[in-house]
């Protein structure tokens, strides 16, 4: 599955982490489809990084303002 990182919101990638997971720990899961899965989580784990480390900053700006 293509993931456009922009349009997911963070409780969306935390969903799409969640299935991801099932299927991954499902008993009859090939090598390569597991390693596919994988490769998926890592770009939605990426995008979801992305967008905290934003709402970090975001929160850190609005401190320092407030100081």
């Amino acid at each position: 599955m293509e993931y456009d990182i922009n349009n997911l919101t963070i409780d969306q990638s935390f969903k799409e982490l969640d299935r991801i997971i099932a299927l991954m720990q499902s008993e009859d899961i090939s090598l390569e489809d597991a390693f596919s899965l994988y490769k998926e989580g890592l770009t939605v784990v990426e995008g979801c990084s992305g967008k905290i480390e934003k709402i970090q900053c975001a929160i850190r700006k609005l401190n320092t303002a407030e100081e």
